[in-house]
């Protein structure tokens, strides 16, 4: 079963869907498998098993510019600020192509780097959804006799 070979129309992508092009059983799991990883940002994953189909991602042009372009929109609505070693391994970056990565996005979408005592850490633009405030719940006390009132109101008849 394996062996056969399918022509797609998957949503994949333009490489997959060009004329003539077949994938295999084999080649549809890794491509569903690095779907599933992205849409449920286990980046790690993703970068695991991209590595494993490096042949057939290189025939997709700018494919891992989208990828990290997704990672990074995926991020910025998650968190308000990352560490850098994270934000590294989420990209799969590093050295100086991390560095102009950052650079860029410092210049053109509002991020900021900043120096903590545990390392750098990098700023992302404020949404609506990184910027929810945390609902701190307090305790009060209220007396006996300020709801016996309203106890015996309910209680009445039973």
């Amino acid at each position: 079963a394996d062996e056969t070979i399918y022509k797609t129309g998957l949503g994949a992508g333009p490489a997959l869907m060009a004329p003539g092009f077949r994938v295999t059983p084999v080649r549809l799991r890794q491509v569903v498998q690095l779907a599933n990883a992205l849409e449920t940002s286990r980046f790690a994953d993703f970068w695991t098993a991209a590595n494993t189909c490096r042949d057939l991602l290189a025939t997709i042009p700018g494919f891992y510019e989208s990828v990290r372009g997704y990672i990074a929109h995926t991020l910025v609505h998650t968190y308000g600020r990352i560490t850098k070693r994270t934000l590294a391994d989420c990209l799969k970056l590093e050295g100086a192509t991390l560095e102009q990565y950052l650079s860029d996005k410092c210049r053109t979408s509002g991020w900021s780097i900043v120096s903590t005592p545990s390392g750098e850490v990098v700023g992302m633009p404020k949404n609506e959804c990184n910027s929810q405030s945390v609902v701190k719940r307090t305790q009060e006390l209220i007396r006996f006799d300020q709801v016996a009132p309203m106890l015996k109101a309910v209680t009445v008849g039973f």
